[in-house]
């Protein structure tokens, strides 16, 4: 049981919140015997609102999306309906979604997207949790056949951990051409000119920092409870040669983007080039 789809990349926190808490009314009043709460971790444990090592957004939250989730556990302690409390990675889908990314074209999409042959994301040398969304089904079947197991328990799954250059490598075969792994500071990532950059930021952040976001999404847990859990190689296998191609009514005749598409698409790598010029330039007048 996990937030009812919404139009948009992101749902705000208070949306993440109410919809759990709408959610686990329902379920008390329907008498249901057992949810799975698809959940995350409120990050405001781990920084506070005023510890500027993480910028705060929407004027209470440092990831708005996964501190409204994390927030809507209570509401299903609180209603008494028997629990348990999943921790999912992102899944590999989503890069050739479109939620996440979309075909390497020559301009990069705004996420941290293959397009325009890079991946670029603030991922740095970290490793990225990922799992295949069928996977988050396999696992959590046998949550629902055995609730007395699980019930009140938080249970952490991924398929695997990979580094932005072995995400980029098998993007490059799912898509049939070569895409480049470029780590973009989150400093940088905050100021990209599109919505939800500074909390793709943060997300960022946080799943780098040492705070046990990985460690608490383990793949030895998703296989006791999948044994046929899909790698990423196998995921690229299977997903290989079948990237998403847009249609002549997505693209202008040169093949880039729409207009309407590229209202909020950016260069990466000319954006990265063009701060790290400005952040020179601005060392040189001060020295001088």
């Amino acid at each position: 049981m996990s937030p009812s789809p919404v139009p948009g990349v992101w749902v705000s926190a208070e949306q993440e919140a109410e919809q759990a808490a709408n959610q686990a009314r329902a379920a008390a009043v329907a008498g249901v015997s057992h949810v799975i709460w698809s959940t995350a971790e409120d990050t405001r444990k781990w920084y506070a609102l005023d510890d500027d090592k993480m910028p705060t957004l929407q004027g209470g939250y440092k990831v708005p999306n996964w501190d409204g989730k994390g927030a809507g556990d209570r509401f299903f302690a609180a209603a008494g309906v028997p629990t348990t409390y999943l921790l999912t990675p992102f899944h590999w889908e989503a890069f050739v979604s479109g939620r996440a990314a979309t075909g390497p074209r020559r301009r990069a999409h705004p996420s941290h997207a293959a397009w325009g042959g890079t991946a670029a994301m603030p991922l740095g040398e970290a490793r990225l949790p990922g799992i295949t969304a069928e996977d988050i089904g396999r696992c959590s079947y046998p949550i629902f056949k055995h609730p007395a197991r699980f019930v009140g328990e938080t249970i952490g799954i991924a398929g695997e951990h990979t580094t932005g250059n072995q995400l980029a490598a098998g993007l490059s075969k799912v898509f049939g051409e070569p895409v480049r792994y470029q780590h973009v500071p989150a400093e940088v990532f905050r100021g990209l000119p599109f919505p939800g950059a500074d909390l793709a930021a943060n997300m960022f952040q946080f799943v780098t920092d040492d705070n046990g976001y990985g460690r608490r999404r383990d793949v030895a847990v998703a296989r006791s409870l999948n044994p046929s859990l899909v790698g990423f190689a196998e995921w690229v296998a299977a997903t290989r040669g079948r990237g998403p191609r847009r249609s002549a009514e997505d693209y202008g005749g040169d093949g880039n983007p729409s207009e309407k598409q590229t209202e909020a698409a950016y260069d990466a790598e000319a954006f990265v080039e063009q701060q790290h010029r400005q952040r020179d330039g601005d060392r040189r007048v001060e020295s001088g």
